[in-house]
């Protein structure tokens, strides 16, 4: 599948707080005819091969949650790519956020180049291929779009999901600060409106501008450089998280 986003930040923490930690996981790539592939752990959309031909499942989020254990808790989330789909022309799957996932597209000989499926954003999920709209399961508040009966690859986890297509999209990233804080202004108001115990959980307005990074497209090289080790960063595989006391965040 294409490669997922970065999210980091900047967090004052009470000693005790409890975080529930969630590690996204490749989507499955079985070769096998007509094999169902599962969307990898948190999030990733389930794909089918064409036949012999590939169709991977969409990767799965990795998140931070604080409070509870769920999807409304989340405080920081980085985007799972979406899969990929053998043996169709040009075909790119969408990279993982960052503000929004990357939207997927396929290269026709009468139309050029199409977008396949849409990735998530800060406010939406991605759609599905049109033709997946009524056949699939578009995605949602966490979760990317799945569309195994049209053989179709999956989209990405994330904060929204992205789409099913020919070629998955990315799911987005997001990150809890406040209003105050400087920087793209996340959807933080959703959850700070609803539940005032989240003070304690804002990032910083300075933690890497407060926004994801996108995944590069599937066929670059990262150049990303991770700011805690110094080492190049890596995202694509499973996801991880990096705690540094007294410096930054990383999912």
């Amino acid at each position: 599948e294409c490669r997922g986003g970065y999210s980091c930040g900047l967090i004052d923490l009470k000693a005790g707080t409890v975080l529930y930690i969630k590690v996204g996981s490749v989507g499955e790539a079985n070769t096998d005819t007509n094999a169902v592939n599962k969307g990898g752990f948190n999030g990733g959309g389930d794909a089918k091969n064409s036949g012999v031909n590939l169709r991977t499942a969409g990767g799965g989020a990795t998140d931070i949650r604080a409070l509870e254990d769920d999807l409304c808790h989340r405080i920081m989330v980085a985007g799972g790519g979406g899969g990929n789909a053998a043996n169709i022309a040009g075909a790119i799957a969408g990279y993982g956020g960052g503000t929004s996932g990357g939207s997927s597209y396929y290269t026709s000989s009468s139309t050029g180049k199409t977008v396949a499926a849409t990735g998530g954003t800060q406010t939406a999920p991605g759609a599905n291929k049109q033709t997946a709209s009524t056949a699939g399961v578009p995605a949602g508040f966490g979760f990317g779009g799945s569309a195994p009966s049209l053989n179709l690859a999956g989209g990405g986890g994330g904060w929204f999901g992205g789409g099913a297509g020919s070629g998955g999209a990315g799911g987005s990233g997001y990150i809890l600060y406040s209003k105050e804080s400087t920087g793209t202004q996340y959807a933080s108001a959703i959850i700070d409106g609803y539940f005032p115990e989240y003070k304690d959980f804002f990032f910083h307005g300075d933690g890497y501008n407060s926004i994801g990074i996108g995944g590069l497209l599937c066929t670059a090289t990262s150049s990303s450089t991770d700011p805690i080790t110094g080492s190049p960063a890596k995202n694509n595989g499973n996801g991880y998280i990096t705690v540094a006391p007294g410096t930054k965040l990383w999912s």
